[in-house]
């Protein structure tokens, strides 16, 4: 069965020897929680746009503004999406989607309100990126981290990142016969697609 609502953008990432690894202190090492629940801004729809990454990467920042009292502003799937490193394929890496974000930040969904595919968002991207923008730099993270491990310490690692940082963007595999059941995604031929 083709996917015919949504498109599929996240990109296996490369190792980058200069990512920072997330560590949580000793002395966050306490047990965790039996339920913890962060603010959530509202959900974007990607529709067919292998955009996801960029989606997920405009929600992170609307969940920091958000924390820091901000006024809310959905800001521009578009910007995160055209502004490209090396890759100008359809699809993201979650690496570039971050860097944007503390490198230059992402402007507000009014400014540059496009979900396009690749290569139409990258020539908007570069035409408005000659005139300049108007609010990109106000909406910016400081840094980001690579989290590492495996099976239960990566849980546990993904857990006390959410609790003591905030969002937490990763990818999976998508497979043809996933299956929502109650909140939990099983794929029971494990097919990818």
């Amino acid at each position: 069965m083709e996917n015919k609502y949504f498109a599929l953008g996240a990109l296996d990432p490369k190792v980058d020897l200069r990512d920072y690894s997330y560590e949580p202190e000793v002395a966050l090492a306490a047990e965790l929680p039996e339920t913890f629940e962060l603010w959530t801004p509202k959900v974007k729809n990607q529709g067919v746009v292998g955009s996801c990454v960029a989606h997920t990467a405009a929600e992170i920042e609307e969940y920091f503004n958000h924390i820091e009292g901000k006024p809310h502003k959905d800001l521009s799937v578009g910007f995160i999406y055209g502004c490209r490193y090396d890759y100008k394929g359809e699809g993201m890496y979650l690496r570039d989607a971050l860097k944007t974000l503390a490198k230059r930040g992402v402007v507000e969904h009014e400014e540059f309100p496009y979900n396009k595919e690749v290569p139409i968002i990258i020539d908007m991207f570069n035409e408005q990126d000659q005139v300049g923008w108007l609010t990109d730099w106000q909406h910016r993270i400081s840094t980001y981290f690579n989290i590492k491990g495996k099976g239960q310490d990566l849980q546990d690692k993904v857990k006390r990142c959410l609790m003591n940082n905030g969002p937490v963007m990763m990818s999976v595999p998508w497979y043809k016969d996933f299956i929502v059941d109650n909140g939990i995604i099983r794929s029971p031929s494990g097919t990818q697609c």
